[in-house]
């Protein structure tokens, strides 16, 4: 079945020809707009009940934890939104708007970058508390530790886009792996510790759930995504393929280079992305939901130095 052509957007009423132009295409029940709509839909959903935790918690949840989850389900929102195409070259982006800005791989990447430091950050210090909790001594720093590898994965990775040289992302991926298998060590290190109370078990609870669900992440990357990258990588070296410089790259980066909507090439990224932005909000606000006021309650019982808010990194 043919897929229907990209448009062109006018400059004026730029979101409402976007609105216009996926209704036409659900229409033809075209499998990419079917699949981006209903993405869309669900991480405007996260973003607005994300806002509405964030205010109906304010005091009970630390503001830098509502913060960081706000910051990451509105990106999600607005990347599934003006979504890109990675895994093709040149990358893709789904709808022609005025300039190509929207779509770009420099407006997804800045999005994803203050997503991806907020998620990072989140984990680290959310992870941290609770092993105070638990009266752990020197773990809940290295948690909190764990926020830095993501902000040097972001360096990577901008390193990786702007040259197109797939070796920085293998050590990007690498980083966001190694990262995770640290919070399923230091969570399982803490699960081998004797814990009492009702606030200790909740921690503990968090912990379990964080290490199983790292535990899948970090093999995922080892399995997958690593390796996806890193045999690009020697692809590109047995052809060899030019890397582009810092002018060139940003230069390429700051408008989508092509226009495409056909299933078979989003399908690669259809998988992955729907886990990111649809599935990654709600992590983020069940880990914020952890650090309830009982939670510091009890953290503050054990001990004022030990109740301080967390640095944000």
């Amino acid at each position: 079945a043919k897929t229907a052509s990209p448009i062109a957007l006018a400059p004026t009423s730029t979101a409402s020809c976007t609105i216009s132009l996926a209704a036409a295409n659900l229409a033809a029940a075209n499998p990419t707009y079917v699949w981006w709509a209903a993405l869309t839909a669900v991480t405007a959903c996260h973003a607005l009940l994300s806002v509405r935790f964030a205010r109906r918690s304010a005091g009970a949840v630390p503001s830098w934890a509502l913060g960081y989850v706000v910051v990451f389900s509105v990106a999600a929102f607005v990347r599934s939104a003006f979504v890109v195409r990675w895994s093709s070259r040149p990358h893709a982006c789904l709808f022609d708007t005025p300039y190509r800005v929207l779509g770009s791989d420099l407006f997804d990447r800045l999005v994803a970058n203050c997503a991806e430091v907020s998620f990072g950050a989140l984990i680290a210090e959310v992870s941290g508390f609770h092993l105070d909790i638990l009266g752990l001594r020197w773990l809940p720093a290295v948690a909190r530790l764990c926020a830095w590898p993501i902000v040097l994965a972001q360096v990577c990775c901008w390193t990786g886009e702007i040259s197109d040289n797939k070796l920085w992302h293998v050590v990007e991926e690498s980083l966001w792996g190694g990262t995770f298998a640290l919070h399923t060590a230091l969570a399982c290190a803490a699960l081998l510790q004797p814990a009492d109370g009702k606030a200790a078990a909740a921690s503990r609870s968090y912990l379990l759930a964080i290490a199983s669900l790292s535990a899948a992440y970090v093999y995922f990357m080892i399995a997958v995504d690593i390796p996806m990258y890193y045999a690009q990588w020697r692809a590109d070296e047995a052809r060899g393929v030019e890397y582009d410089s810092a002018a060139k790259g940003l230069g390429r980066m700051c408008r989508c280079q092509h226009v495409a909507d056909d299933w078979q090439g989003w399908s690669e990224d259809a998988t992955w992305e729907a886990l990111y932005f649809g599935v990654g909000p709600l992590l983020a606000s069940w880990a914020a939901r952890t650090l309830t006021h009982p939670a510091r309650t009890a953290l503050a019982a054990r001990s004022p130095r030990e109740s301080r808010p967390p640095r944000s990194a």
